[in-house]
């Protein structure tokens, strides 16, 4: 978990040794963004749990924490339990203060005082700071604890991760070496399931719908005041403003639709969430498997061209030499084996030769490759590689999905999942707050 800035998608990598890769060409604007990605450390099988941040420029923060809603109740109603959860919070940041310190109280409200025990506060980006400034970021990491205190007195921990993957599979090994019954079930998901409370009656809930309710009466506010001022403008015949006002009564009504989208989302309660949210699951998957299909014509498409290319390449043609008996003399390049015909992606770097150095003349067999058809045979090696490179993201977005098969649960059978809640977006919720609170 962590702020947007604080590190959560580079601690990820460290501890995979995988990079987080973007699915594009209309991927990106898949509803789900919870995802799960699996690593061993010391024997065990770990998951780490990413989910999308607060504050996007896509979706609104309501959406974001009805997703979130979403997953954690799924999991705890599975018996999935969490861990830990690690908490990142950059140290070249300013001092703990305003939102910052508003971020953290909502984090110990989704956790809840009962799981402290299972936080750690990882300060993030030691890498940053210059030597002269050693000392200040020791003072914001103790500022961390004074605010982190209760958390650590009821057993959390702060730690620095400053030595690179070192510091994060320590982190991890900490966390996934609980007991059974030292496991966590968030007060987010205690209220939203076996309490049934709307999003908007949690803890974590209450203090992003109290600022969604106090931004809505104030553009609400605006708006009348601006209607009133209109009305002004007409009666007293003093219409040089009235453009003016207009645009701004105009602009001030749209901003109240987003606003009015999250209060009635967060309104809701787990039985409408889930059947929405399985229903955008459905069509998601749908969407995979389309780009995926689409992935796997378009390199059929190219690797017949390159048959095609490879199979006029073989067809005899003149030289312009000519024998000594006045017969016509024909090129003979070997073709080499990286330019037959596959049947899919192969990734460039099993490839033992480059286009530009493949054919050379020789005294008999098939034509030589001209200009053209090397710059024609490049190219569609280079699209093969690119749809293949496409399809391994499909493939691999599809897998760290928390509802893949790969992960999911036999019915008739309990799970206790080693999870890490690196992205369980508790300190995500904070960010929406820092946003909407100040």
């Amino acid at each position: 978990m962590g702020m947007t800035g604080a590190g959560k998608s580079s601690f990820i990598t460290l501890c995979t040794q995988e990079p987080l890769e973007i699915v594009g060409h209309g991927l990106s604007s898949c509803t789900s963004q919870v995802m799960m990605h699996t690593m061993t450390c010391n024997g065990q099988t770990v998951h780490l749990i990413d989910t999308p941040g607060f504050n996007d420029t896509v979706r609104s923060d309501g959406e974001t924490l009805q997703e979130l809603a979403f997953w954690l109740a799924a999991a705890h109603e599975r018996e999935f339990h969490l861990s830990g959860i690690i908490y990142l919070h950059p140290i070249n940041a300013n001092r703990l203060q305003g939102s910052g310190v508003r971020s953290l109280n909502a984090f110990k409200r989704m956790v809840g005082e009962s799981n402290y025990h299972g936080v750690i506060l990882a300060t993030t980006r030691w890498d940053e700071i210059a030597p002269e400034q050693m000392h200040l970021a020791s003072q914001r990491e103790q500022q961390l604890r004074t605010k982190g205190a209760d958390i650590l007195q009821k057993g959390g921990r702060v730690v620095s991760l400053s030595a690179g993957r070192h510091d994060a599979m320590r982190i991890v090994a900490h966390v996934a070496g609980r007991r059974r019954d030292e496991r966590l079930t968030l007060a987010f998901q205690r209220q939203l399931v076996d309490e049934g409370r709307a999003i908007y009656e949690t803890d974590v809930g209450r203090v992003l719908f109290e600022q969604l309710e106090t931004d809505h009466q104030q553009l609400q506010g605006r708006v009348e005041g601006s209607q009133a001022e209109i009305l002004k403008l007409i009666e007293s015949g003093k219409q040089d403003h009235l453009t003016e006002v207009l645009e701004f009564q105009t602009e001030t009504t749209n901003s109240l639709k987003p606003l009015e989208d999250d209060i009635e989302r967060m309104r809701k309660r787990m039985n409408d969430i889930r059947e929405q949210w399985e229903e955008r699951l459905r069509k998601e998957k749908d969407a995979l498997a389309e780009a995926e299909k689409e992935s796997e014509e378009k390199i059929k498409q190219k690797s017949e061209e390159l048959t095609r290319l490879h199979a006029q390449l073989r067809s005899p043609s003149p030289s312009s030499g000519v024998g000594r008996n006045g017969s016509r003399q024909w090129s003979s390049p070997q073709a080499p084996n990286f330019l037959e015909p596959s049947d899919g992606y192969v990734p460039r770097s099993t490839r033992s030769a480059s286009p530009s150095s493949t054919y050379s003349t020789s005294s008999s067999g098939p034509r030589s490759l001209t200009p053209n058809s090397a710059i024609t045979e490049a190219g569609l090696l280079r699209e093969i590689e690119e749809l293949g490179h496409q399809q391994d993201v499909i493939r691999s977005w599809k897998q760290i999905r928390p509802d893949s098969r790969r992960h999911a649960q036999q019915p008739g059978h309990n799970a206790a999942w080693s999870v890490v809640g690196t992205g369980l977006a508790v300190a995500q919720v904070v960010a929406a707050i820092a946003c909407t609170v100040m």
